[in-house]
C-alpha cells in the first residue's frame, strides 16, 4: 500500500456546494424579484394587512 495522501477537490469543484449554491441564488432571486414580495415591501401597515392587500388587490 503507498502511503499517499488522497487529493482533496477544491472546494468549489465539490458537487454539494454547488447544488447549495445555486439553490441559495434562486432562493435569493425569488425573494429580489417576485412581485408578491414586491407588494409586501411597497405597501405600508402591519404584516398581515401587508398580505390581505396584497393577495386581494393583485391580478396573478
Amino acid at each position: 500500500m503507498s502511503d499517499e495522501k488522497e487529493k482533496k477537490e477544491p472546494f468549489h469543484k465539490n458537487f454539494f456546494v454547488r447544488v447549495i449554491f445555486v439553490v441559495i441564488c434562486i432562493i435569493g432571486l425569488y425573494f429580489l424579484m417576485s412581485p408578491y414580495q414586491n407588494c409586501l415591501r411597497d405597501v405600508g401597515g402591519g404584516y398581515y394587512s401587508k398580505i390581505r392587500h396584497c393577495t386581494e388587490n393583485s391580478s396573478w
